[in-house]
């Protein structure tokens, strides 16, 4: 289950990098700036930075699949706004007031030779970050900045869903159903993952058995044989 938590908080991290390391009005260099560092097709809807107030907003975000997994949304992110504290980003620390993340869909792809699309992105130089400790640092326009925790998530989950490129006509879908969750005093990233494990124990009853056992493999980068259906 920890890997899945790992992934959302690596593609947010990835965001929020990129987010803070590009000029407001260049939308396309955010996108080409997230495609270098995840090797995927990346598409941002729309863009706002506050000019006067310490406020960043990216709606409709999406990274799709290579065409190894078929191509398709591999993350689509309905909104992801923070309010940040301006005097600690002056010091290279990243301390969040508000994060609101509203996560339409995952689309978990096992590919031919049966390793998984999110095995990249669950390690942890995806984001940019370099961990040590309980420390998490964030790689934004070249400068390393410490993770110094987020005091308010509004989490908000979707679906997930799992094809299997062997037998693409069969879709395994899942509702998390999550609608602003609340998220209090988070710290580190460690932090973060384990709060966020009970959330997602809430859906356990919605899973189907291949989704169950897809999550609780421990490994998303092996190629370890599909979940039974």
């Amino acid at each position: 289950m920890k890997w899945i938590v790992g992934i959302v908080v690596v593609l947010l991290l990835l965001a929020i990098g990129a987010l803070f390391a590009l000029d407001p009005v260049a939308k396309k260099a955010v996108e080409a700036g997230i495609t270098k560092n995840t090797g995927l097709d990346t598409k941002i809807g729309k863009l706002e930075i506050g000019v006067f107030s310490p406020k960043l907003t990216i709606e409709d975000f999406k990274i799709y699949n290579s065409a190894a997994f078929g191509g398709s949304p591999l993350l689509d992110l309905k909104e992801l706004h923070v309010e940040y504290d301006r005097d600690a980003l002056k010091e290279r620390r990243l301390h969040f007031k508000l994060v609101r993340l509203h996560l339409n869909e995952v689309s978990i792809v096992r590919g031919m030779d049966g390793k998984l699309n999110i095995g990249s992105l669950s390690k942890g130089n995806a984001s940019g970050g370099v961990k040590g400790g309980e420390k998490t640092e964030v790689d934004v326009g070249g400068k390393k900045h410490e993770f110094a925790g987020i005091d308010v998530l509004n989490l908000s989950l979707g679906k997930l869903r799992y094809v299997d490129m062997k037998e693409p006509g069969k879709v395994n879908e899942t509702s998390f159903g999550t609608q602003n969750e609340i998220i209090l005093d988070i710290k580190t990233e460690e932090d973060l993952r384990n709060k966020m494990i009970p959330i997602l124990l809430k859906a356990l009853p919605a899973l189907s058995p291949v989704v169950f056992e897809l999550l609780m493999q421990g490994n998303p980068d092996s190629s370890s044989p599909p979940p039974q259906k």
